[in-house]
């Protein structure tokens, strides 16, 4: 899906790296396409990237069974507004998603208050 409706200088937007030999895909976005395509593609070939589940794909299958797309040009305001809407299609209608789920803690009931000096020695000499 390419749009060309822009007439500014075309670099942000949201991007695929497709494994093609699963369909497995991973999206993202850039305010540099050409800049996000370098930096993916170098820490791909030199075993850094921070995402292990596409980096050992890469590994296993190699340069020549992914590719890079740029799927959508927009303006930078636009940028996480359409990759989120992006994560959501490709999660429904791909093999499978390289984007890790976005975390959320378990909020926990705050812990009381420690105890006093006095509580403690009480607790430790009691035993």
């Amino acid at each position: 899906m390419f749009t060309t409706d822009y007439t500014e200088d075309r670099t942000a937007g949201v991007f695929m790296i497709k494994n093609i030999a699963l369909g497995k895909v991973f999206i993202g976005c850039s305010l540099k396409l050409r800049d996000a395509m370098n930096y993916y593609l170098s820490c791909l070939l030199n075993g850094t990237l921070r995402n292990k589940a596409l980096q050992e794909d890469f590994n296993l299958f190699g340069k020549k069974e992914f590719e890079f797309q740029v799927i959508e040009f927009c303006l930078p305001e636009e940028i996480k507004r359409k990759k989120e809407f992006y994560l959501r299609f490709y999660r429904s209608y791909s093999n499978g998603i390289y984007n890790v789920m976005n975390y959320r803690p378990v909020i926990q009931k705050p812990q009381s208050k420690p105890a006093s000096r006095k509580k403690q020695k009480e607790m430790f000499y009691s035993v």
